[in-house]
């Protein structure tokens, strides 16, 4: 620093006229300082051809990227349908069995009936030669009894 340690401001000016020497409006000395606008530089048709394809792939992808999204959430729901559908299937053969069971109980113990009926009657069939051999024999002592004239 050559001006004995001082530094020195520089002050950015703003054209205050224009090329003929007027004075510039404020909207008008604003536009002078706009930033400088963009180039196009010449492209080949090949290049552009290419530049349009590589636009078109960059939206089909965000496009996919979208589809993939609404696709998942759509996968989650149908998941949860199914599950719900499973659900419900289960709770309708569950109500279903409760009620086959209860028809079975029923079924078991007419048929316990039957079989406890027709048990006894076999069980008196076979037994009762024997039976009647007790009971005949209780009656014919009993008659000797009492012709005896109750003594034994």
């Amino acid at each position: 620093m050559g001006d004995g340690g001082k530094r020195r401001r520089l002050k950015i000016l703003q054209p205050q006229h224009d090329r003929e020497g007027r004075p510039m409006s404020p909207p008008a000395r604003a536009a002078s300082i706009a930033p400088e606008p963009e180039f196009i530089m010449p492209v080949s048709e090949q290049g552009a051809a290419l530049q349009f394809f590589v636009e078109a792939m960059k939206a089909n992808t965000k496009t996919l990227e979208g589809v993939l999204a609404t696709t998942t959430a759509m996968q989650r729901d149908m998941q949860d349908v199914r599950e719900r559908v499973i659900r419900i299937e289960a709770n309708r053969i569950d109500r279903r069995v409760e009620g086959l069971e209860g028809r079975v109980d029923v079924l078991e113990r007419a048929s316990d009936k039957r079989e406890g009926a027709t048990g006894a009657a076999q069980w008196l069939l076979k037994n009762l030669p024997n039976i009647a051999t007790i009971i005949v024999s209780i009656v014919l002592v009993s008659f000797l009894i009492l012709k005896a004239g109750g003594r034994p």
